[in-house]
């Protein structure tokens, strides 16, 4: 198990449940804190495995935390140590890094070996859901190999003053006429930024300042798209020149509405996250 290391990624999940037990005033790292770090990882890769096993991380982050007993308020360790069921999961996840000879353990390798536990652990908050480890792992090594082509697409998450920007899909194109987050495909090579200062001068007439980390991933139903949530500062007014309409709404409205599938999905993660 030498020779092993993290890579940002990893260590940034092992860090976030860290802070998250130090928060919490519990004593030691729990497997369920690590479960919490999994479900804040921006990981490309865990992204993806989420998204292809239906996955809302935000449910998934609050059930890891849900039957974990109260802390010690009196406990001022700020780095609390690992208990041993977590050793346990990091054992795990190298031995899975060193089964696919790769040489950095990622957040995917992580959720393994979380996955390794029994079911008296928060592995089974994942079971229930049908999460198993052999479907973490097909979906890991398809990912890995290409057998699992995915087009990314960016949803560009627009607020101002309390109101979100949706339109109107045409009726001509896929989920015609539902409401979506304005967007599109990512180009080769583009990044973020990118792809949503092209895209929404073509759909919008406005100019993109600066996009923010992806708050939500999702492979759309029946499609080759992953789509991203990615906050999305612009300036200018919004013209509709491809879509039916756009509307600025405020995120009780935006329930009302006919949205396509995973813009559905990520209006109930933004309600879920506010309440």
């Amino acid at each position: 198990m030498q020779g092993h290391r993290f890579t940002t990624a990893a260590a940034r999940v092992l860090t976030d449940a860290r802070e998250k037990a130090w928060t919490l005033t519990h004593e030691t790292v729990r497997p369920d804190h690590l479960l919490f770090g999994l479900a804040r990882s921006k990981d490309r890769t865990l992204l993806q495995v989420w998204a292809h096993l239906g996955i809302d991380r935000a449910e998934i982050g609050r059930a890891a935390l849900a039957d974990l007993p109260a802390g010690n308020p009196e406990s001022d360790d700020t780095h609390p140590p690992y208990s041993s069921f977590s050793k346990r999961v990091i054992e795990y996840a190298m031995r899975e890094a060193s089964a696919l000879n790769d040489d950095t353990v990622e957040p995917t390798h992580i959720l393994l070996g979380v996955m390794q536990l029994g079911d008296d652990t928060v592995a089974h908050v994942l079971r229930k859901r049908a999460v198993t480890a052999d479907r973490v792992r097909t979906t890991f090594g398809d990912l890995r190999g290409g057998s699992l082509p995915l087009t990314t697409v960016l949803a560009a998450v627009i607020e101002q003053d309390d109101r979100y920007l949706v339109c109107q899909r045409p009726a001509h194109k896929r989920h015609g006429t539902l409401w979506e987050f304005p967007g599109g495909k990512l180009e080769p090579g583009e990044t973020h930024f990118e792809a949503a200062r092209r895209e929404l001068a073509e759909e919008l007439d406005v100019r993109v300042l600066a996009v923010g980390s992806a708050l939500f991933s999702i492979t759309d139903p029946g499609s080759e798209f992953l789509i991203e949530f990615v906050p999305t500062t612009i300036e200018g007014n919004p013209k509709c020149l491809e879509h039916i309409e756009v509307r600025w709404l405020p995120l009780p409205d935006l329930s009302s509405l006919e949205l396509a599938p995973s813009d559905r999905r990520f209006v109930e993660f933004l309600r879920s996250a506010r309440t």
